[in-house]
């Protein structure tokens, strides 16, 4: 199961500081039944099983909806997510 900080890890760019601590602080008030709309999670209507986080103007963070369960599955630049979107529709 892949959690934030191997996410953080498997990155080849550099992710501020800020931002990372936003990501994990994001996965641990999940954790603990915090539903993803209050922390400023969306829907991604293209894939409604992928549930976008804004980390500042250029990176987000992606969880999976598996059976209820929201798992982190990407950090990805805000360029790239457009170009990931574009390709689904």
């Amino acid at each position: 199961m892949d959690t934030v900080q191997t996410l953080l890890f498997s990155t080849h760019y550099p992710i501020p500081a800020c931002h990372q601590q936003r990501a994990c602080a994001i996965e641990r008030a999940i954790a603990h039944g915090t539903s993803f709309t209050q922390l400023g999670g969306q829907r991604i209507a293209a894939c409604p099983e992928l549930i976008r986080f804004r980390l500042g103007r250029q990176w987000r963070l992606i969880f999976r909806d598996t059976q209820g369960q929201l798992i982190p599955h990407r950090l990805i630049s805000r360029q790239a997510f457009e170009v990931e979107l574009k390709r689904r529709r």
